[in-house]
């Protein structure tokens, strides 16, 4: 236990307080994100729609299969991609659905908005850029990344593709997926596929890149 809490105090040190923190706050922006698709309830992030769409196609829970449907993720990132797997990683998947569920109560409980197709439009497009922000603050802070999230990072090292190109592709590949499977795939689905990449793309060079120099 003694030699354990070492090695992690040694690894904390050298990722260093500033990575830390924006790894937590890319999360924290992840929760708020699902949040907001939820909120706006014009279709689901395309992981989400398309773990949603094959666990009602199994005879398990939508936690349990989650947990399972990441374990077979994460096998590719410990083969192919192990320097992306460290605290991030674990936070974000065992963290993430409780941040989401916090911001949704904040939510539901003291904003009241109008609920017309322009106010949940904006939420949705709000949800996309938060996601985002989230996402590029958390991969950029190299202090591990979600399994799903890896899949985008190791197509485009493997393949030299652009960042954008390969996350647009798995999304895609996502909302098929979702689709055949039966699931809900809304706008909020197809323009996520659209945005996401070249969102994070976009944050990264202009904001996480520089706050973490």
């Amino acid at each position: 236990m003694k030699k354990t809490l070492v090695i992690l105090t040694k690894y904390l040190s050298s990722l260093g307080p500033r990575r830390i923190l924006c790894m937590f706050v890319g999360n924290a922006f992840l929760g708020m994100g699902i949040a907001f698709y939820r909120h706006a309830a014009l279709g689901n992030d395309p992981f989400s729609a398309m773990t949603l769409s094959l666990s009602m196609n199994i005879p398990l829970n939508y936690g349990t299969f989650l947990l399972l449907f990441n374990l077979f993720l994460f096998s590719f990132q410990f083969f192919f991609g192990k320097r992306y797997i460290g605290i991030g990683t674990l936070v974000n998947w065992t963290l993430i659905g409780y941040i989401a569920d916090l911001f949704m109560y904040l939510d539901t409980r003291y904003i009241t908005l109008p609920d017309t197709y322009p106010i949940r439009l904006i939420a949705l497009l709000f949800a996309i850029l938060i996601t985002a922000m989230g996402v590029s603050l958390y991969q950029t802070s190299a202090s591990g990344i979600s399994p799903y999230d890896y899949l985008s990072l190791g197509l485009s090292e493997q393949t030299h593709i652009p960042y954008l190109f390969c996350r647009i592709a798995c999304d895609g590949t996502a909302v098929i997926i979702a689709f055949i499977a039966g699931g809900f795939v809304g706008i909020g689905t197809l323009l996520t596929v659209l945005m996401l990449g070249p969102s994070i793309q976009f944050f990264t060079k202009t904001v996480s890149k520089k706050l973490l120099v």
